[in-house]
């Protein structure tokens, strides 16, 4: 492995070497500094630049998912340092620098409009938003709380699809991967959109199924192991987007994603007496203990927003804004009675320019209705409360109220330009109280150099499954275990953030990240001793620190990329460390390794990180219409749960792919064709917690992929 891992850092910098050589002035000197100046609307209510704005930024865009032939968020992820993957029970989950982002801690959007579920505020990736109707990606690797509230606290992921204006017509698509035995994923899309001299419209849709694994799989504790196939493995999606601009001031967006993801729960199957030879009773029986335990979890989103920009002078805009949401997640096909939600928000902000300073001002307003749907067989004590003096009912409102502004002042001198930036906000919650949140930012922008220095506070909200839903959201003996009496209260985070980023030549350009985050009062699953079931409760605190390096080039003949991070936990002699508990009456969720001897800890590592993850790209421009790609992750060892309060370390991995795209060979005809996973090396996907009955998932191996886009 360190072979392997030495001949990734020579490929890269050899290369780099070769084409640093070539004479800059090429056609494409300007790629870079385009890149530069692209302006993203994830950080504030005004768009910035990624080397302006006081956040640290990621931007995918379009031609970057291209390069690195991604099928879904999945691939897009493992381009992004700090980025790596997790599981929650068996389906496909992140870590944000090296803490669980998945349940509320992570705010994902699509134009803007949120598709975290409102129920946790969780999202699940693998095939899920369709990587075709992408136009840009835009990461905030920080807190986001300070923006967005109580879902933004450790990351935010703003996905911006294809508008009008680049669209300009008509283009359907289509994908097929292939793995070993079976499909890994296929789908059909269709983009339509134009625009005209005062308004622009686009309409995008997708249709596709996909698997997360088609590996031997155990779960833990189980008597059997079994090949993913379609009813253990399978992910299906459908996503419909809507956007109508008026005027660069008028703006109407829609959407609606469904989505579905197969399990198999207590998966248990008696092969034990069968002859090995026997392989078809084998076979039948493992496929019929499939069968019948597989669950089918369905997500669905709607969304729909307006919006209006008032120029009410020169230096004055006044923007209200409606949104609503429909959230309907975790919605089993076995009886079972489980909660969507509806979100009405409204919101007013006024933007003021005054020389080279902005304030934004404003204040918004939600409310969440929650229902619990009740099948045949529900059970009829289930409810939903605020509060344990609460009167449980079928269903509750659940109020929200914020007031934020923002001050940016520009100075300029002998050439350079200093951005000072500050940010509040304070949301008032009836679940979870009130919350004061400030960020602190300074950034420098030269030609050649840009440089921050940054201080955020940020939290994450208890949602409605921590707090509201009787199932999970009460403690049953709250005086003897719950830190605050009725109800969880919101966990909190400390970040300070620091940026270096130097433009060596017109193509290539280097940076340098470092952090350290403090969690503290973290929202935990603990076990319900007297049910057998769950509720929330708020745990200890945690720290990570790192370090984060990107190198990309961009020229006529060859695009090259290179990051990597470097993720190093603190932990603290607190009562509960990041939900560190061995009593199996208070234990429950708990995120670093479970090891120890007559309770005292042996091993302290978090589950599911590498510290160290390094990805590459390498594509070259062959011709006006042909280029060719590779690229390559590196993931260190990590821990993963073994069951029975042990863990087990996971072996470092390599994971290869490479690929062709081949533009308009046929007017408005696009072809890739890409493998992934060369070696068929299989990505080793954790559980980021103990406690459970999942094992570490083998992602699907070697899959051979083909697309295609025609444009009308």
């Amino acid at each position: 492995m360190q072979k392997k891992l030495f001949m990734l850092l020579a490929l890269f910098f050899c290369v780099d070497q070769m084409v640093c050589a070539q004479d800059y002035d090429t056609l494409f000197s300007l790629s870079l500094n385009e890149l530069l100046t692209i302006k993203v609307d994830v950080t504030s209510k005004t768009a910035e630049t990624t080397v302006e704005a006081a956040n640290i930024i990621s931007l995918i865009t379009a031609k970057d998912i291209e390069n690195n032939y991604c099928r879904d968020l999945v691939d897009v992820l493992n381009m992004v340092p700090g980025m790596n993957l997790s599981k929650d029970d068996d389906y496909t989950s992140f870590t944000s620098r090296g803490l669980y982002g998945f349940e509320g801690r992570t705010l994902i959007m699509v134009d803007g409009m949120q598709l975290s579920d409102l129920y946790f505020g969780s999202y699940v990736i693998g095939n899920d938003f369709p990587i075709h109707m992408i136009e840009q990606i835009e990461i905030i690797r920080g807190p986001g709380s300070v923006t967005y509230g109580g879902t933004a606290e450790l990351a935010v992921i703003n996905i911006v699809t294809k508008k009008g204006k680049s669209l300009d017509g008509i283009t359907v698509t289509g994908r097929y991967g292939h793995l070993t035995k079976t499909y890994g994923h296929h789908d059909v899309g269709i983009l339509a959109g134009k625009k005209k001299k005062t308004s622009e419209y686009s309409l995008l849709g997708f249709l596709g199924q996909a698997r997360r694994s088609d590996a031997r799989v155990s779960y833990i504790g189980e008597n059997a192991n079994f090949d993913h196939n379609q009813h253990s493995a399978g992910l299906s999606s459908v996503a419909f987007v809507g956007n109508v601009k008026i005027k660069d001031n008028s703006e109407i967006k829609l959407l609606f994603t469904h989505y579905s993801n197969n399990q198999v729960r207590k998966f248990s199957v008696d092969t034990a007496t069968a002859d090995e030879s026997d392989t078809d009773r084998i076979f039948n029986s493992v496929e019929e203990g499939i069968s019948s335990r597989k669950v089918r979890y369905v997500y669905t989103t709607i969304g729909a927003e307006i919006k209006h920009k008032f120029n009410i002078s020169e230096n004055i805009q006044l923007v209200p804004l409606v949104n609503y949401h429909f959230s309907y997640p975790y919605n089993r096909d076995e009886p079972r009675e489980e909660v969507y939600t509806q979100r009405f928000k409204s919101m007013l902000y006024a933007i003021l320019y005054a020389n080279k300073t902005e304030l934004i001002l404003g204040g918004e307003y939600f409310g969440d209705y929650s229902v619990i749907e009740r099948p045949d067989c529900a059970n009829p004590e289930e409810f939903l409360r605020k509060s344990m003096n609460h009167e449980g009912k079928n269903n509750i409102l659940i109020s929200n109220a914020a007031i934020f502004t923002r001050l940016k002042h520009q100075i300029n001198f002998s050439g350079s330009n200093l951005f000072l930036v500050g940010g509040l906000r304070f949301d008032i919650n009836e679940l979870y109280g009130s919350r004061l949140n400030p960020k602190l930012g300074i950034t420098l922008v030269e030609t050649k150099l840009n440089a921050k220095v940054l201080y955020s506070s940020a939290f994450r909200a208890p949602q409605v499954g921590n707090n509201a839903f009787s199932r999970y959201g009460m403690n049953p003996d709250t005086a003897l275990y719950s830190r605050k009496p009725g109800g969880v209260s919101a966990e909190v985070t400390n970040i300070v953030e620091f940026e270096l980023g130097w433009r060596l030549t017109k193509e290539f350009r280097v940076q340098i990240n470092a952090y350290q985050q403090w969690v503290n009062d973290i929202i935990e699953f603990r076990y319900n001793y007297m049910n057998g079931d769950l509720y929330s409760d708020n745990g200890g605190k945690i720290s990570t620190r790192g370090v984060e390096f990107e190198a990309k080039y961009i020229g006529k003949f060859y695009n090259g990329l290179f990051n990597l991070s470097y993720i190093d936990p603190v932990f603290f002699n607190d009562d509960n460390p990041w939900a560190y508990s061995y009593n199996a009456a208070k234990g429950g969720d708990t995120y670093i390794t479970p090891d120890n001897i007559d309770g005292i800890p042996i091993r302290l590592e978090l589950l599911s990180v590498p510290d160290l993850k390094i990805y590459t790209n390498h594509t070259f421009i062959l011709s006006r219409n042909i280029s060719v790609s590779a690229n390559c992750i590196y993931l260190s060892e990590k821990y993963a749960y073994n069951g029975s309060g042990t863990s087990k370390l996971l072996r470092d991995q390599v994971v290869f792919g490479t690929g062709i795209t081949l533009s308009n060979i046929l007017p408005g005809l696009k072809l890739q064709l890409s493998i992934h996973d060369l070696f068929n090396e299989r990505l080793n996907i954790a559980t980021a917690w103990y406690d459970g009955g999942y094992d570490v998932l083998p992602y699907k191996g070697r899959e051979i992929s083909i697309s295609a886009g025609y444009k009308f």
